[in-house]
């Protein structure tokens, strides 16, 4: 025979685990970041596994971060549908998408630069060009044949014929680099990192937002609709900010592998991921 939940089942001050029954999990979790964290710095510098385990740990990296992100978009769903049916699954969907932004600490060893060599072809060569680009004058001109040339800072051309000139003065070399030289206004280490950046921090900070005036609101003991209201509102603004994330997050980490490469719909294509697995 089913048993039937009344209110009467409930706890009064509802369902909390108290913070000591937590400390053993968080000691073994501890214990096993360390670890796997030395574990992982000796693989990723290891020439034989090194290209192999990046692949991995991007791989991984971008599974569960969709899981928070998933998170995030429900959560934010709920509050700007203003839906009833929500509140159900909103202290799980919130606690999901929390992780979001200490999901920037499993992208700091794509930070390292032999890492992003082992993964982005682009910024190897960025960082050959811009090292050539810093030991120039920074001048280029154009030679009896027509061609953009590049001077070091004696005069002389740096550069064989016949290379390409990016619109920020970065020459490239090889032919097929010269897609890459008219994307380098995006696909350029600086830009790439601010962006990276400024998604942990965006979508982190309005997440962490819609889950305090949840609780807030949950262990007010005298509840009103303010923050009701406030979270809608909010969330009206986060929405848009989730979009941009979600999308440019399938871009920089994993469309950017191959910079030869695009598409319309990958974002789209990524988000419904996300959306599906959370």
């Amino acid at each position: 025979m089913a048993h039937h939940v009344t209110s009467k089942d409930l706890p009064i001050n509802g369902e909390k685990v108290k913070s000591s029954d937590l400390a053993l999990p968080k000691l073994i979790s501890l214990i096993v970041f360390v670890i796997g964290a030395v574990a992982s710095f000796f693989l990723f510098t290891n020439e034989t596994f090194g290209d192999g385990y990046s692949y991995s740990w991007l791989f991984a990296f971008m599974f569960f971060i969709s899981l928070a992100l998933g998170g995030c978009f429900w959560t934010t769903l709920h509050n700007v549908t203003n839906s009833g049916w929500g509140v159900s699954v909103r202290r799980l969907m919130e606690n999901l998408g929390f992780v979001f932004p200490f999901m920037a600490v499993i992208a700091i060893p794509l930070m390292i630069p032999s890492v992003q060599n082992d993964l982005y072809e682009w910024m190897e060569t960025h960082r050959e060009v811009a090292h050539e680009y810093i030991n120039a004058e920074g001048k280029t001109e154009t030679n009896e044949r027509g061609q953009i040339i590049t001077l070091d800072k004696a005069g002389v051309e740096k550069v064989d014929h016949g290379a390409y000139t990016s619109p920020d003065k970065y020459t490239f070399k090889a032919s097929h680099d010269s897609l890459l030289a008219y994307k380098a206004w995006y696909m350029n280490l600086p830009f790439w990192l601010a962006r990276i950046i400024g998604f942990f921090v965006l979508l982190g900070l309005g997440i962490w937002i819609q889950r305090k005036l949840s609780i807030d609101q949950d262990t007010d003991p005298k509840p009103t609709c303010d923050r009701l209201i406030l979270t809608r509102k909010l969330s009206c603004l986060i929405m848009p900010v989730f979009a941009v994330v979600a999308t440019f997050i399938a871009l920089d980490f994993m469309m950017a592998l191959d910079y030869k490469w695009f598409s319309t719909m990958y974002g789209v294509y990524f988000f419904a991921g996300c959306a599906l697995n959370s």
